[in-house]
Parts: structure tokens; sequence; C-alpha cells
């Protein structure tokens, strides 16, 4: 009996114990992680060797890698795989190491989010190079997001750098340096960012122009689409080979994503014809299959619309018509009513029948005609902006009076639903519970002056 209690004796000092060490294991790392906070003005290479010989436990207890217990930001997940290109199976050389590279970035944005003392550590050495900016996650199916990502390692480059010189002085567990060692980047590893850096930066400012407040119209989206592609099919004898291989393999994919399409290419013609900027960047053989259509679409319209007023005239009136079309035939080809006639007299010309196809076919032609002559001599007195659509139309609108109809609808399509998708993320806001009272009349105003006003 003495002896089994001393051994519930022993059970229960050494479950004391172990608690004791766990808990001063948590204390040890609190201390180490505000030891990091508070020592800002020292410098961390004073007294501090690099050991790259020390032992690394690879097989360490899982549960000794130390995370935040609070919010951490994970990679951004969507569903990126939508519509995209994945039945790539001989993958050349240049994208296993692009694959590579962006992986060990993502990887090591992953581990100083998730790890309190490589956070504190990479924070105060970011205050004192007075560096607001930190790094950030990528969208797997968004080139300006990973152009994003890779600028924000270009720009604290001698923050990640010091962070791998000194990794064996943050007090990290032995799995915690063997996982931020396997994610350190090597002198070519830099030179490839750089050189993924030049070749996305386009994409970066071309998402941002089309993605502005102002809602940029298609025509603008068709000339940035068709700088990227002139960008990515030639090459500058300065380029290194890494980046015509770079540029080689975007234009692969940009083809598939843009050209494959041949319904939505020639929409896109279309409605980039009536912007100065789109007009400028078709050929001459798209420009003439363009007003093509135009001219097809006009002549659809005012057919229908001549059958829908036909259809539309009284049933006295047919009857008139039908007496007086032999008279009529006597003296013209073409029969013309008596209540056209009158129309005609007074200068309304809303009933018309072949003469109004007769004279919408000139004046389409016309202001086809015109509106060469105005885009051209538009487009040499200005650089191509966003907003020179509008002001081109406002002052040549009149002008073009079929055209400048069709410019209406065609250019009020944006060339991307960003705007509009902010436009109903501050509709949310300002329809939110603590601003109910609102009525949907103020709400829609609210919502309008938001959107229109640029203070």
């Amino acid at each position: 009996i003495v002896k089994k209690e001393t051994d519930e004796e022993n059970t229960i000092i050494q479950e004391e114990e172990s608690t004791n060490v766990v808990m001063n294991d948590q204390e040890e790392e609190m201390l180490i992680a505000e030891e990091v906070l508070n020592n800002n003005k020292m410098d961390i290479t004073d007294g501090l060797e690099l050991d790259d010989n020390e032992f690394i436990d690879i097989n360490h207890d899982n549960n000794d890698e130390e995370l935040t217990s609070d919010a951490v930001d994970d990679e951004i997940i969507d569903n990126w795989t939508e519509g995209v290109n994945e039945s790539d199976v001989n993958i050349v050389y240049d994208q296993e190491i692009i694959i590579c590279l962006i992986q060990k970035c993502r990887g090591l944005i992953s581990m100083i989010k998730r790890s309190t003392i490589i956070t504190l550590f990479f924070d105060t050495e970011r205050k004192k190079q007075n560096i607001k900016r930190n790094l950030c996650y990528d969208v797997k199916s968004r080139w300006n997001s990973t152009y994003c990502m890779i600028d924000s390692f270009l720009y604290l480059r001698e923050v990640i750098d010091k962070l791998f010189n000194y990794k064996h002085q943050l007090h990290l567990k032995p799995k915690q340096v063997a996982k931020l060692s396997g994610f350190e980047f090597t002198s070519n590893d830099w030179m490839i960012l750089s050189q993924l850096h030049l070749v996305l930066r386009p994409f970066f400012h071309a998402t941002k122009a089309m993605s502005g407040r102002r809602y940029p119209s298609i025509g603008i989206a068709f000339y940035l689409l068709t700088r990227l592609k002139y960008f990515l099919q030639h090459h500058e004898k300065k380029e290194s080979l890494m980046v015509k291989h770079f540029k080689q393999l975007l234009l692969a994919k940009f083809l598939y994503y843009f050209e494959t399409d041949d319904e939505q290419m020639s929409l896109l013609k279309v409605h980039a014809y009536f912007d100065p900027v789109g007009f400028a960047t078709l050929t001459d053989v798209e420009k003439r299959s363009v007003q093509q259509s135009i001219s097809i679409m006009v002549a659809d319209e005012t057919s229908y619309l001549t059958e829908l007023t036909t259809t539309s005239l009284p049933i006295t009136t047919s009857i008139i018509t039908t007496n007086t079309t032999n008279e009529s035939n006597l003296h013209e080809t073409s029969s013309t009513s008596a209540i056209n006639l009158f129309n005609e007299a007074i200068g309304e010309t809303a009933y018309e029948g072949s003469t109004i196809s007769q004279n919408t076919k000139a004046t389409i032609i016309n202001d086809i005609y015109n509106y060469r002559n105005y885009v051209t001599r538009f487009n040499l007195k200005h650089k191509p902006d966003i907003a020179l659509s509008s002001i081109f139309w406002q002052s040549y609108g009149q002008q073009l009076p079929i055209l400048g109809k069709l410019a209406q609808k065609m250019l009020s399509i944006p060339s991307t639903s960003v705007p509009s998708e902010s436009c109903f993320s501050v509709s949310a806001f300002l329809g939110r519970k603590e601003r109910a009272r609102l009525t949907g009349e103020n709400l829609s105003t609210s919502v309008f002056l938001k959107d229109k006003i640029i203070l």
C-alpha cells in the first residue's frame, strides 16, 4: 500500500514538473517576443555571430513551431481555375524556374506573417529604414498582382536579406530555422525577380488604367491589349535572353485568352472604332470591316423603323394610299402616300419609305467619311487618354448624327466591371443597418454622388 501511494505521489510530481516546463517555455517565448519588440534602438548585429555549422533537427515536433494565435493572413484564394487553361503538359525549363521562385515568395510571406518573432523582427527593420510598405500576396490568375508581390520583394530586399543573415539569432525553433533557410534567396533568384518585374510591369499599369473610377470604355481596353501584344512580340537589342523567353511564354497565354474567340475580338473592334484611341489602333483592313458592320447595323435599324411605322399607320391611311397608288406611279417610280407628301411639305420626314433608306445610306457614308477625317486630326493633337472619347464626341457629336447615337451605345459599356463593383460596395456600405433610415431615393443619390464626384 505504501509503494502504491509513493507511485501516485511521483506521478503527481512529474505532471507538475511537466506543466511547469510548458509554462516556462511559453513565458520564455513571450519574453523573447517582448525583447525583440522593445529593442528597436539596439543594433541586432552587436555581439552576434553566424554559425553555419549549427545542427538542425528536422524531425522536431510540430507543436514546437510558434505561430500567431490571432488572425493570420492566409494566401488569397479565389476561383482562379475557372476559365484558366491548365492543359500544359510539357512545362519548359523557364516555367519551372518561375513556378519554384513564385512559390518560394508565397511561402516566405506566409511564414513571416504566421510567426510572431519573425514578424516583430521584420517590422522592426522596416521601421529602422522608414519603410511603410510590407510584403503582399498575389492572386494566381492575375498577372498584375504577381507584379505587386515581386515589387514588394525588390523594395524590401535589404530587410529580407538581413532576416536570412540573422535567422540563427532570433531564438527560433530548429524546425523554423530549417524552414526559413529553405526560402532563402540567392543572387540568381533576385536577378530572375527583377526580370519578371520588368516583363509584368506593363500588365500592372494596363490593369490600373482599365480599372479607374472614370469608367474607361472598351475602346481604351482594345488599345491597351494591342499595345501589350506589341510589347510581347517585339524585342529590344538590350534585352536579355531570359526576358525574351518570358515574353514568349506570356504571349502564348495572351493569344489564348484574347484571340481564340473570333466573335469576341470582332465585337471588341466594333466598340473600339468609336473611341479615338481605339480607332488609331485599328488597321485599315479592320477599319473597313467595322465600317461595313456599322452600315449593316444602320440599314437593319432603318428597315425595322420603317416597318414599324408602316404597320402602325391607321387603316384609313392605308386605304387612301391604295387609291392613290396608280396615279402616283404615273409621275414617280416609287409609291408615295398623301400623308407622306404632306409630311414632306412641312419638312417632316419621319414617315418616308424608300426615300429614307436612300438618304440614310448617303448620310452614314458621309458620317463615316467625316468621322475618319475628324478623328485623324483629333489624334494628331492629343495623346492617348481615357477621357478622349468623351471630349471628342462632345465636340463633334452634332456633326455626326448617326454615328453619334451609335457611339453613345458603344462607349457606355465600360472595359471592366471594377468601377461598377466599387459602386455596389459603396451602396452596401451606405445601406447598412446603421444608415437604415436612408430612403431609397437618398441612397441612390448618395451612391451617384460618391461615384461621380471626385474631390
